[in-house]
């Protein structure tokens, strides 16, 4: 079962199981409510059923403000990347468009994180379509070994380093402009 997956099926039962929602509230550690995040997941670039814009969709305007053959270059200021400390030398649109990446790379991997650790709540165990199946029970007892935390480390990990990419690509196209 994908993480999109899960997050519409965790949308889904949230509608109708507060206790649901006050675990979901608990464990989320984003920027914006957790159905809202949720049924972006599940609904990319729509309105959330409260009414609220996907902040992804403000990304396609920021990059075209930044890419476009007929941008007109602003002054270069110097600002500290967030992450690093650095400083960095942009215009005002291009820091706009690189603390959006990064803002909306956060909100993924703090997502990410509720989607794995709510895999095992009840309905949402494994399923045919699950790219990974249960291990083989480790020992005659039937108890076996729970990969599933392994696997949401290696998705968190997996979207730090997409993030990484993402502010490296920025700023070597940033620097080449």
């Amino acid at each position: 079962m994908t993480l999109k997956t899960v997050a519409g099926r965790l949308e889904t039962a949230a509608e109708t199981d507060p206790g649901l929602v006050i675990a979901l509230r608990a464990a989320y550690r984003g920027r914006h409510d957790v159905q809202d995040a949720l049924w972006w997941r599940a609904h990319p670039l729509s309105r959330s059923p409260g009414g609220h814009p996907d902040p992804l969709v403000g990304l396609g305007a920021e990059q075209a403000a930044v890419y476009s053959r007929s941008r007109i270059d602003g002054p270069l200021s110097e600002v500290a990347d967030p992450d690093t400390g650095e400083p960095v030398s942009a215009t005002l649109g291009e820091h706009r468009l690189r603390e959006l990446t990064r803002l909306l790379a956060q909100d993924a991997a703090a997502l990410d994180l509720v989607l794995v650790s709510f895999r095992g709540w009840p309905g949402f165990g494994p399923e045919e379509d699950d790219p990974e199946p249960d291990p083989a029970p480790a020992s005659p007892g039937g108890a076996r070994p729970d990969r599933r935390p392994a696997r949401g480390i290696l998705l968190v990990a997996a979207g730090g380093v997409a993030g990484l990419l993402i502010g490296v690509a920025v700023t070597l196209a940033l620097r080449a402009l």
